[in-house]
């Protein structure tokens, strides 16, 4: 099954947006979770031994997911020829992070989405932990 879910963030396009288009990018964001989990979940599913995976928020998924995420580092496919990972790698990196963060949303009913528009160094470190993700894949 080919992952279809597109987007990869570019956060230093985020360093250098403004608070309007933050904003469209927030409501655009949390109108995209169900989709985007439903599409992660069969992505997972279609691969072999976690046939039976389930998102269903709980804490006991992310056991399984991270067996899964671990799997998927192997694969030489979702690596260029200088070992760099490829977009589809980030893709699943990034789905992986936001059902992560959704399984806390879903767990401590206290924590909500938000978007920090006021301090340009807090998207800077955004940037900078996800370079910091995907070099963890090389």
């Amino acid at each position: 099954m080919q992952y279809s879910y597109d987007y990869i963030p570019d956060c230093d396009e985020f360093v250098q947006a403004g608070p309007k288009v933050m904003k469209a990018f927030r409501e655009w964001f949390l109108s995209t979770l169900d989709d985007r989990t439903e599409v992660f979940e069969g992505y997972v599913q279609s691969c072999k031994g976690f046939e039976g995976w389930k998102a269903d928020y709980s804490v006991s998924s992310l056991k399984e997911l991270g067996r899964w995420l671990y799997a998927q580092s192997s694969r030489e496919e979702l690596y260029d020829e200088n070992e760099k990972i490829t977009n589809l790698f980030r893709k699943i990196v990034v789905n992986t992070s936001v059902y992560f963060a959704l399984v806390f949303l879903h767990n401590y009913k206290r924590l909500r989405w938000e978007f920090n528009l006021t301090k340009k160094v807090i998207l800077a470190m955004g940037s900078l932990l996800l370079r910091i993700l995907a070099s963890m894949f090389r």
